[in-house]
């Protein structure tokens, strides 16, 4: 099994937006529309990123 991914910094600095990701985290594009990442991460020629709704850091969420 591989070794966890430490995504914070892509929380707090993306929290309440969508994200296009590379396999290794890297960020392709963000915006507020899932529409407009994929659209930009596209035009900057990434066929099928990975894309996320980062969380909204102001709120708890209970699991």
């Amino acid at each position: 099994m591989g070794e966890a991914m430490n995504r914070t910094k892509i929380f707090e600095k993306y929290q309440n937006k969508w994200v296009a990701l590379t396999s290794d985290d890297k960020i392709i594009s963000a915006g507020t529309t899932i529409k407009e990442v994929l659209a930009k991460a596209i035009q900057k020629g990434f066929k099928d990123p990975i894309i996320a709704k980062m969380p909204d850091l102001k709120f708890d969420y209970l699991l």
